[in-house]
């Protein structure tokens, strides 16, 4: 005779108890999602590029800035486990928030905590006339150098970001020695503003 008053006594024991297997499956799957949460979580903080401006000179008819620069920036990606694509760069120099010069850059990628030099040289395309008026008793000048980029961030795990990157080396003091048509950067190196975005900003 059925038990009426106690239904659950009537059940088998093994339609009451749960296989082994679902227990491992469970923590397989647990563990499977701590271990992608970790994973998506390093790739996703990534540290920002270093520049610095080593060495740099233009090469002109002083005091009117008309002829060639070259610039040698150290970059150095400070993500150990991630590489760095390089796409689209173009550099621009200014004097006195006057743009004088750009020059594109090719495609290049830095791997994981690689520190490389990226040279750039350009003619110098606008004569400015009133540097005559701002040279100072050591004959020194002083530009800003700006550098835009779209970047790919790329972890070891496949997964990648894109970036819209900006760096500002500004204060950059050129000195021409006496008698001579080639000025170079003094004060040893420059490091520089660099900031990451989501994408390029719009300004205006």
């Amino acid at each position: 005779m059925e038990d009426l008053e106690n239904p659950i006594s009537s059940l088998s024991p093994h339609m009451v108890r749960r296989p082994w297997w679902f227990f491992h499956l469970f923590g397989l799957l647990f563990f499977m999602t701590i271990f992608s949460i970790i994973i998506l979580g390093r790739s996703f903080r990534v540290k920002t590029p270093e520049f610095v401006v080593n060495s740099m000179f233009l090469s002109s008819n002083y005091p009117e800035i008309k002829g060639n620069w070259n610039v040698n920036l150290c970059m150095k990606n400070p993500n150990p486990d991630t590489y760095i694509s390089y796409n689209q760069a173009q550099v621009w120099l200014f004097y006195k928030e006057t743009f004088i010069s750009t020059a594109h850059v090719m495609p290049f990628y830095q791997g994981t905590g690689d520190g490389e030099i990226l040279t750039v040289h350009a003619n110098l395309g606008m004569k400015t006339n009133e540097i005559k008026e701002d040279v100072t008793e050591d004959r020194v000048l002083i530009f800003d150098l700006s550098l835009e980029a779209n970047i790919r961030v790329n972890s070891q795990s496949f997964l990648q970001r894109k970036r819209f990157l900006i760096v500002e080396c500004n204060d950059l003091r050129i000195e021409f020695p006496l008698n001579q048509t080639i000025g170079t950067l003094s004060g040893g190196q420059n490091s520089c503003r660099v900031q990451l975005y989501g994408r390029k900003p719009v300004y205006f």
